[in-house]
């Protein structure tokens, strides 16, 4: 075999440089798959534990309705539904009282 000539499947030796980059995206895929992973976990833990009231408004749903459809789901019991309810609709009131005095006043 003459110096230089390689067999057609034996392969090309890597330079220094071919394995550092190579070894290099490696890294960075695997880094950036991790990244992705703990990006996604992190967002389902935060959905998970965010307040009732964000994801209704985010929903853009009433809380009434969001607090049936629970109630229905077997999530909360009759007396709890009765309490949030009731809890709701006193926020509620309060909040109409408190524009309705604010535009009173403007």
């Amino acid at each position: 075999m003459e110096p230089g000539h390689f067999e057609p499947y034996a392969g090309h030796p890597w330079s220094p440089f071919d394995h550092l980059l190579v070894s290099g995206l490696s890294t960075l895929f695997w880094l950036g798959a991790f990244a992705l992973l703990a990006w996604a976990l992190w967002r389902y833990w935060q959905r998970r534990n965010r307040p009732m009231t964000l994801a209704a408004a985010e929903d853009g749903l009433p809380a009434i309705e969001l607090l049936r459809r629970r109630y229905v789901l077997g999530e909360i019991d009759d007396v709890t539904f009765e309490q949030m309810v009731e809890h709701v609709l006193a926020s509620e009131l309060s909040e109409k009282s408190t524009l309705n005095r604010r535009m009173l006043y403007e």
